[in-house]
């Protein structure tokens, strides 16, 4: 039996991951959380509170708890605890699967630069440093446009902004009530088209598996400005070569040497993929419960649920011979806060997931 350690076990994404790797009896889980309420989230053998990434004895209490757990494998969730964790990796002497520091460590702005200089189909970025930067906006970018934060997930900061005015106003209500500071933010083009996803698995180069989904419905959209909320209420597996290939040249761009897992995130525009974001070392939300339904409704192999496959890999460094790309069928998966969540294919396939 392997012991895992979970960061940021009891947010969405980090029960989700654990509801994968827990229908396999060859783990002893254990979590940390900041949040004390969320401990009671997720399906662990044993559940551990820690400082917050930006403590200074984050590092220290990180360790003592691999040390007190003889913790075989790391696997961080949230982003901020990814990128102190992958900056610092040498120091926690424990086995991980992560891309280069240096990699996991870029935010979207430059990302988008590697992306442009490598010839990626990318939605129009511009850099936002100062009110000054506003000032011949409308000659460099075409309106509405898409405002958000240079870091973070869940659609953190974003807006859609129909002229620099409304810009203005939004950095300047962001930065007025504390939640950000000039430089915080990237202004891109606004595409209307399909909202799209590509989860993959990558081993010293070679692409080991992907899958893609378009999202559909995000939850209490209704409820902010910019209708994202993160994670989709509903989302379909799409089966498209030009989706697939779209994001593993994107991977490819930001990653020489792509080495553990990659999530890219896609608008489309006159029918084309635009990259919009490469999160390197990340997993999207719901990719464990999509590998939750895999193997419980779906009976498909255990190493088709991408965590469990992510664990395999990283500890016994042997990478088996599956399907590059598209490894789930067609379905949608619906889910909502005390909901519970289904997948269907609205035509012979419906159950219950959770």
């Amino acid at each position: 039996m392997y012991n895992i350690l979970v960061t940021g076990a009891g947010g969405t994404a980090g029960v989700n991951f654990i509801r994968s790797i827990t229908l396999s009896d060859k783990y002893f889980v254990v979590g940390t959380e900041r949040n004390k309420f969320h401990t009671l989230f997720p399906n662990v053998n044993k559940m551990e509170v820690i400082p917050n990434h930006s403590d200074h004895n984050y590092l220290d209490e990180l360790r003592k708890v691999i040390e007190r757990n003889d913790i075989d494998f790391l696997h961080p969730q949230p982003t901020p605890e990814l990128q102190v964790i992958a900056k610092n990796r040498d120091a926690l002497d424990v086995e991980t699967y992560l891309p280069a520091p240096e990699v996991v460590l870029r935010d979207k702005l430059a990302q988008q630069r590697v992306l442009e200089r490598n010839g990626i189909d990318v939605a129009k970025t511009i850099e936002i440093s100062s009110e000054a930067d506003l000032h011949d906006i409308e000659g460099k970018i075409a309106f509405p446009v898409w405002v958000r934060a240079r870091r973070g997930a869940g659609g953190r900061l974003s807006n859609k902004c129909h002229s620099a005015d409304d810009v203005l106003l939004w950095i300047k209500l962001c930065v007025s009530q504390g939640r950000a500071k000039w430089g915080d933010f990237i202004i891109q083009e606004f595409l209307e088209g399909r909202d799209m996803a590509w989860d993959s698995l990558w081993h010293e180069g070679k692409l080991v598996t992907s899958y893609a989904r378009e999202r559909l419905e995000y939850p209490f959209s209704q409820l902010t400005l910019s209708g994202i909320t993160g994670t989709p209420t509903v989302a379909r597996v799409i089966h498209e070569d030009k989706v697939n290939l779209a994001a593993e040249k994107a991977v490819r761009a930001i990653d020489p040497s792509p080495h553990g897992c990659y999530s890219v995130d896609m608008k489309e525009k006159d029918g084309k993929p635009m990259i919009t974001e490469v999160d390197s070392g990340k997993f999207h939300t719901t990719i464990g419960l999509w590998g939750y339904a895999a193997i419980k409704h779906l009976k498909l192999p255990a190493i088709y649920a991408l965590p469990n496959l992510y664990l395999s890999i990283g500890l016994e460094k042997q990478v088996p011979d599956m399907p590059k790309y598209d490894i789930y069928p067609e379905i949608y998966l619906v889910r909502h806060i005390d909901c519970g969540a289904w997948i269907t294919d609205w035509h012979n396939l419906k159950e219950k997931v959770l």
